[in-house]
C-alpha cells in the first residue's frame, strides 16, 4: 500500500514539475494576469489537482494539462467576477470536473451539476454541444477532433474560443 502511495506522489511530482511553468505562462499571457496573480493561480490548480489526485485517472498527459489549464481558467474567471454580478464557478464544482467528468457526490452539487449541463445543452445547437461535450466532458484534444471532422485546427479553435463566450454570456 505505501508503495502505491509513493508511486502516486512521484507522479503527482512529475506533473507538478513538467506542467508548473506551462500553467503559470498561461495564466499570465494568455489570461494576462500579473505575475503574482498568476503564481496563485498556478499554485491553486495544482491544490485543486491534488485534492483529486487519489481517484484521478487520465488517459495522456495531455488530459491531465487540459484539466490544469481549464481549472486555472476557473480559478482566474472567479477572480475577474467576484465584484461582478455574474455568478462564479464553485471550486467544489472544479475539483468534481475530472477527464471524465465525474458527477458530484453530494446531492446539492448534483443537483447544481445538471442544472448547469441541462442549461448548456438547452443554449446549443447540437454542433456546439457536441464539441462541449469532447473537449469538457470527454477531455479530447481539439487538434484530433479537428482531424476528425477534417477541419482546420484554427477555425475549431475560433469555434470554441466562440462557444466559451457563448456559454459565459448565458451564466
Amino acid at each position: 500500500m505505501n508503495n502505491v502511495a509513493s508511486l502516486d506522489r512521484k507522479r503527482f511530482e512529475e506533473v507538478y514539475k513538467k506542467y508548473r511553468d506551462d500553467i503559470f505562462l498561461y495564466a499570465k499571457q494568455y489570461m494576462r494576469l500579473s505575475d503574482e496573480d498568476a503564481e496563485d493561480i498556478t499554485g491553486v490548480a495544482f491544490l485543486e489537482l491534488l485534492k483529486i489526485w487519489p481517484c484521478f485517472d487520465p488517459k495522456t498527459d495531455q488530459a491531465v494539462f487540459a484539466w490544469l489549464r481549464k481549472t486555472a481558467q476557473f480559478l482566474t474567471y472567479n477572480k475577474n467576477k467576484k465584484n461582478s454580478k455574474l455568478p462564479t464557478v464553485p471550486l467544489e464544482i472544479i475539483s468534481n470536473i475530472s477527464v471524465n467528468t465525474d458527477i458530484p457526490e453530494t446531492l446539492a452539487e448534483k443537483d447544481l451539476y445538471e442544472k448547469m449541463m441541462q442549461k448548456i445543452k438547452n443554449d446549443l445547437n447540437s454542433e456546439e454541444y457536441q464539441l462541449f461535450e469532447d473537449i469538457i466532458v470527454k477531455g479530447r484534444n481539439i487538434t484530433l477532433i479537428a482531424k476528425e471532422k477534417n477541419i482546420n485546427v484554427n477555425t475549431l479553435n475560433s469555434r470554441w474560443f466562440r462557444l466559451q463566450k457563448k456559454i459565459r454570456k448565458n451564466f
